[in-house]
């Protein structure tokens, strides 16, 4: 479990999933490098308009981000399986 989810999300997670860096994630949010670091490593919680944000930039919904990717994926076939 990495520091992220203690604080009741995934960013670690979908940014592996996506193969995106802190770097990357900087560059589409906007958000600072000092603040990215942060809410990766768990010492600020988010917001949200961070969780917006990230979410924009890993191209999810927001609430996807409070689900581990795996969880999130299977929910998006089940959907489809139901449509």
């Amino acid at each position: 479990m990495s520091k992220g989810t203690e604080i009741g999300w995934f960013i670690n997670e979908w940014m592996a999933a996506r193969a995106m860096r802190q770097r990357d994630l900087m560059t589409l949010t906007g958000l600072s490098r000092q603040n990215i670091s942060d809410l990766c490593s768990g010492k600020t919680k988010y917001t949200q308009k961070s969780l917006e944000s990230v979410a924009r930039a890993l191209a999810i919904q927001p609430y996807e981000l409070l689900l581990s990717p795996t969880l999130a994926n299977r929910m998006r076939v089940a959907k489809n399986d139901d449509a």
